[in-house]
């Protein structure tokens, strides 16, 4: 079967996007034929001016979300359309695949309608964390309501997205919700029931990034995944439920991976893209001793979750191996908001890990959730606070000017009233707790603590 996997704008334009290339080359193990299609570095390619680039800024995310998606997606749209039409004619899909995140909703929907435009008889697939939490009650498909869309992964896609394929090549149609899917049969939405994840990650075959050259991205660079899930439970965290139970690959198929990347790609920098690297201290300290041990001239970056086990000699040894940044997910300033986010870190534990990061030249990029449903301003002050007593060890601060979000497959978001969210109606429109940290209140904390970290003198993501 020829499998047409497609990203939506906006993800990021730095490297090329592992989730199709991981699929294409799980599905091309099994026997079927794919082309990955990057809309979304193509129409950072071809936005009509700089004004339109800045829509991938960091800061501007809400622009693709909700009904501003919708508008942003329509500033697009003859870059996007025409992508697609040139791969449906040249690739003559049998099935297409859209892989969603949280920022590019309203461009899949909006192209999933047109490749049904194009070919009436396309099957078209979502998957991808959004997914997760679709009809948890084993209900309607929020997905399927919307005409195009004939099948939803809810789980990690390889299994689920191979099933359903096969189901086509041996029927001529879909016929059945795999596990792991939802399926629209005779106008109802069919659930496979709980569908498999990869219990080995050393089965995976390397991802295939022959439609996805890394030279094509703003960075000569690949992403590299070690693990999938987490070992926290965050409550405002959508990733955990995507993924399950924490597996990792060994340290040596790391390793490999990223020798191939270097002699099949020819690069040597590798971004992370797992919840966390620090998931497992041992097979980390065991992956930057064998880069070590075998002399691979790399440097890679990676998610870390603050460890207060992490010491001095393991920041050394990551140093060695390569290691530039730790993107380190802090939060918050005040550890009475830490203990509502069920982060299992204090203040004191962030402290300690910058300090290490600095010592040896790591550079620490560090995540803040400004807003959090029950922050008072007092705790907002305490995180401005710690922002200016440790300005110097804070390579990289990255904050949603708009404040946090609830997201769909977070706990906050499954179970608000538990979290103390008041008035959900959207990711971005609700309030805590009597009114508290309502979406104006929310801004104006994002907005000045942008202005405070630029007084402070810390550069700032885009």
């Amino acid at each position: 079967m020829r499998v047409l996997l497609v990203l939506a704008p906006e993800w990021t334009v730095e490297t090329p996007p592992l989730a199709i290339a991981s699929l294409a080359a799980w599905l091309e193990q099994h026997g079927h034929t794919t082309r990955c299609l990057d809309l979304n570095l193509r129409a950072y390619r071809e936005s009509p001016d700089h004004q339109a680039r800045r829509l991938w800024d960091l800061h501007s995310q809400s622009q693709w979300l909700d009904e501003q998606g919708k508008k942003t997606c329509s500033l697009l749209w003859p870059i996007l359309s025409r992508g697609l039409e040139e791969a449906v004619e040249d690739f003559a899909p049998e099935i297409v695949g859209f892989s969603l995140f949280a920022t590019n909703l309203a461009t899949s929907m909006a192209l999933a309608e047109h490749a049904k435009k194009l070919r009436p008889e396309l099957p078209v697939v979502f998957g991808g964390p959004p997914c997760h939490s679709d009809a948890e009650d084993g209900g309607q498909s929020y997905f399927l309501c919307f005409d195009p869309i004939d099948a939803v992964v809810k789980v990690e896609g390889e299994m689920a997205l191979t099933a359903l394929v096969e189901d086509l090549a041996a029927n001529g149609r879909l016929t059945r919700a795999v596990p792991g899917s939802i399926v629209r049969l005779g106008g109802a939405h069919v659930h496979g029931g709980e569908g498999d994840k990869v219990a080995r990650l050393d089965a995976l075959p390397l991802p295939l990034f022959r439609d996805l050259p890394p030279g094509n991205y703003l960075r000569k660079a690949l992403p590299i995944q070690g693990s999938r899930g987490c070992v926290a439970r965050c409550t405002y965290c959508a990733e955990a439920g995507w993924w399950g139970q924490y597996r990792y690959k060994t340290p040596a198929r790391v390793v490999d991976e990223m020798r191939d990347g270097m002699e099949r790609y020819g690069v040597r920098s590798f971004v992370f893209v797992d919840s966390l690297i620090n998931g497992s201290l041992p097979k980390l300290r065991e992956m930057a001793s064998e880069i070590v041990r075998q002399g691979l001239d790399v440097e890679f970056e990676g998610n870390a979750r603050v460890h207060p086990q992490m010491d001095a000699e393991m920041f050394a040894l990551l140093k060695r191996a390569g290691c530039r940044q730790l993107k380190l997910g802090i939060e918050s300033g005040s550890d009475e908001v830490l203990r509502a986010m069920k982060k299992g870190t204090r203040t004191a534990d962030a402290m300690q890990v910058l300090r290490h990061a600095k010592h040896v030249g790591i550079e620490a990029s560090t995540d803040w959730l400004v807003g959090y449903p029950t922050e008072t301003w007092r705790n907002y002050l305490e995180t401005l606070w710690f922002i200016a007593k440790h300005r110097d060890y804070l390579g990289v601060v990255n904050a949603n000017p708009d404040g946090a979000a609830v997201l769909p497959g977070a706990r906050l978001h499954s179970n608000p009233e538990k979290w103390s969210v008041d008035d959900l109606r959207s990711h971005s429109d609700w309030s805590g707790p009597g009114g508290m940290n309502s979406r104006r209140v929310r801004r104006l904390k994002g907005h000045f603590f942008k202005r405070w970290v630029r007084w402070m003198g810390i550069h700032q993501a885009n």
